[in-house]
């Protein structure tokens, strides 16, 4: 049969060359195309912590959405992990959310992938790179002895996107 709905019904044909009446029709739907590539990942705003829409955030198990065929089973993976992440479904409109499993610090890319309602998958989504990032920035100050009221200070921090506030 070719992709597509087909309404098939059966009778029965005794020895004696008795036919019976059709049965109802079942409606049975081929479907051999693989689904699109998912589309429009993105790091929920909820879990992008800090700069918002920058992808790194502090959140272990972050909430990404995107869009797939409506039904389909999406699932997530990390290149770090090397493993799935996340399943979710999407739902008629074909849009998907779903937080991840816990993530370890890094940058993570990740891909999703679609399988449909009759078992097809489809390939990668183009990754989202997310950073996970947990670990508070270090700050010293030079030791510093004057009388001036307005003194220069310096000193060194391990993390160069960081901001320092004197207080």
């Amino acid at each position: 049969l070719d992709d597509g709905a087909h309404n098939l019904t059966a009778t029965a044909t005794d020895t004696a060359g008795n036919t019976g009446a059709a049965s109802a029709a079942l409606t049975v739907t081929i479907d051999t195309g693989d689904p699109i590539a998912p589309t429009a990942l993105d790091l929920d705003a909820g879990s992008d912590t800090g700069i918002t829409t920058d992808d790194i955030t502090s959140a272990t198990t972050p909430t990404i959405s995107g869009t797939a065929e409506a039904g389909s089973t999406v699932k997530l993976t990390s290149d770090i992990a090397g493993i799935v992440v996340a399943t979710t479904t999407a739902d008629g409109g074909g849009a998907w959310t779903v937080a991840t499993d816990e993530l370890d610090d890094g940058a993570h890319n990740l891909t999703a992938t679609a399988t449909d309602t009759a078992g097809n998958e489809g390939v990668d989504s183009t990754p989202l790179t997310v950073t996970i990032d947990t670990t508070a920035p270090t700050v010293t100050v030079d030791l510093l002895t004057t009388g001036d009221s307005t003194p220069s200070l310096s000193g060194t921090i391990d993390d160069a996107a960081a901001t320092v506030l004197i207080t």
